[in-house]
């Protein structure tokens, strides 16, 4: 969720390929450029919530953040870190509910069966 008024995060034009982060565990986390759907998924993948880009916003963006460590620090720590550090790119985290679709797979045989 963005923050009213605050428009820090800057577009890139030109898509890559792929996506490479730089990350240093004492405190600086930085991607050339991602879409928001892809940085609201990794945000969700080391976190035990649900993080959905409701920014509106399409394209890729630059995300260069940074924040100051404790030296006895562990790296779990990193993704509250992260999150903390958001706003800085004009962006924040919101806690809402929302209904979602989802697929369970309740058995997979190794060969198929037929009909």
């Amino acid at each position: 969720m963005e923050i009213p008024g605050a428009n820090k995060l800057e577009k890139v034009e030109d898509a890559p390929e792929a996506y490479r982060a730089f990350l240093i565990p004492d405190g600086y986390f930085a991607i050339p450029a991602i879409p928001l759907d892809v940085l609201a998924a990794d945000l969700s993948f080391n976190s035990d919530k649900l993080v959905l880009n409701e920014t509106g916003r399409t394209g890729f963006y630059k995300v260069k953040v940074q924040w100051a460590r404790e030296e006895d620090a562990t790296a779990s720590i990193l993704n509250e870190d992260l999150i903390a550090a958001l706003p800085q790119l004009g962006l924040k985290l919101q806690r809402a509910k929302r209904d979602l679709e989802y697929i369970v797979v309740d058995r997979i045989d190794k060969e198929p069966t037929t009909n």
